[in-house]
């Protein structure tokens, strides 16, 4: 009879290299590839709050739901990634 905490870190030891249970996201990146996406993801941060100040919330609002998309086409361009029409759809 198996309890809930045997089952639990049987699945923690299953992947490990895996977010919340997702054994296909590939976690195993050199730690210099971690530390220059943290950098990006801060300056994007900061800068998003710099453009707070200076502009109206409707010029922010405007740029920040367009960072997903710009990504995307910079992938599809750049990168030559295929998405499918549910990746667009959810983008």
């Amino acid at each position: 009879n198996a309890t809930a905490g045997s089952v639990i870190r049987k699945k923690e030891t299953a992947a490990p290299y895996s977010l919340f249970g997702l054994s296909w996201l590939p976690l195993h990146a050199p730690w210099w590839a971690w530390l220059g996406i943290a950098f990006l993801d801060v300056e994007a941060n900061y800068f998003t709050f710099l453009a707070m100040r200076y502009t109206t919330l409707t010029s922010t609002v405007l740029f920040s739901s367009l960072a997903i998309p710009s990504a995307m086409l910079c992938s599809k361009l750049f990168l030559h990634r295929h998405y499918k029409l549910v990746h667009i759809i959810g983008a």
